[in-house]
């Protein structure tokens, strides 16, 4: 009966910690979370081409190419950019933009402006730039020779900037900037610009946690697991605290066992209970046990008290009643 009372005891006290361990993890959830959505996408496109007259040649047997093919400079004849802007989704968009191309070393170093375009946009667009290649390579040989220093290859810088209101209202900055750089060939390096701008909605919910395959409230969870520990743990202290008597009754027992066993030569015990009156009270056994041993007296028991007597003086420890004050 008793190993069973104990085991009984065990389970319930380790099913009091689990539930009280997951009521207190249930605690520290939030009752609600915020979600973020997508609630749209704007998407924005720059792409610098060119349209390129060729004189008459054997590679190509064509006059006219574009950015796909390579452009041999000792080819060319004329030469226009094109310049195109889009953007997704292209419904309710307005700003305006400026593109500004510019003479200027690759590695930088200072830039002249010579030409400047300024426009108003409701959407995409597209823009044809003639390019004056002899003015340009002109230009370039003059401020080589007013510096008297060799800056590479004739090169132009070309900027595009573009400020728009986008269809959720947002305003938009859209900055490209692109080299295109007269050698051997002609080439355009930082041809194509994305841009990307993603909205998102906040939504509050309710906190759902994953129990065993389900998604439950975590407010479910704290009710559930709050009122399941509390249902265990009344039961578990009472168990445990009858546990703890009969535990201390089983020490007190075996202390006195233990004194007996020690003094059993010294021990006298009585027929009947007796009273004994102003009597020094003693807290504890052993030191019961030493006042025999100095006085050389032997332990009187009456039933749970033992006691000492030298002559008028009495020294007793009583089971019933062990913290009290001394009297004499």
């Amino acid at each position: 009966m008793k190993q069973a009372k104990t085991l009984g005891l065990i389970i319930l006290l380790v099913c009091c910690g689990l539930t009280g361990t997951l009521f207190l993890y249930s605690l520290l959830l939030p009752d609600s979370i915020q979600i973020k959505t997508v609630s749209g996408e704007f998407k924005q496109l720059g792409d610098l081409d060119f349209h390129a007259k060729l004189k008459k040649n054997l590679i190509y047997e064509k006059d006219e190419i574009n950015k796909e093919y390579t452009l041999y400079s000792s080819l060319l004849e004329s030469m226009n950019l094109t310049y195109r802007y889009s953007a997704s989704p292209a419904e309710n968009i307005s700003g305006e933009y400026a593109i500004t191309l510019k003479l200027s070393p690759v590695k930088g170093g200072w830039e002249k402006e010579i030409s400047k375009f300024e426009n108003r946009i409701n959407g995409p667009f597209e823009l044809q730039i003639p390019l004056d290649w002899n003015r340009i390579l002109s230009d370039w040989k003059q401020i080589e020779k007013e510096t008297n220093y060799d800056f590479g290859d004739p090169n132009i810088k070309f900027q595009a900037y573009i400020r728009i209101s986008d269809p959720f209202g947002k305003r938009q900055e859209f900055l490209q900037e692109s080299n295109i750089t007269y050698g051997k060939t002609i080439a355009i390096s930082g041809s194509t610009m994305e841009g990307k701008e993603v909205y998102y909605t906040t939504t509050t919910v309710s906190n759902k946690i994953g129990f065993f395959g389900s998604k439950i409230e975590s407010q479910t969870l704290k009710l559930a697991f709050g009122t399941l520990f509390f249902s265990l743990i009344f039961p578990t202290s009472f168990l445990a605290l009858r546990k703890r008597r009969n535990f201390s009754d089983y020490l007190r027992k075996r202390k006195i066992r233990v004194f007996e066993r020690k003094f059993k030569n010294k021990i006298v015990s009585l027929a009947e209970e007796v009273n004994f009156n102003n009597a020094i009270k003693v807290k504890d056994l052993k030191d019961l046990g030493k006042i025999s041993y100095e006085l050389e007296k032997p332990i009187v028991k009456a039933k749970e008290k033992y006691a000492v007597i030298d002559g008028e003086t009495v020294y007793l420890y009583d089971h019933n009643n062990n913290n009290i004050k001394e009297k004499i």
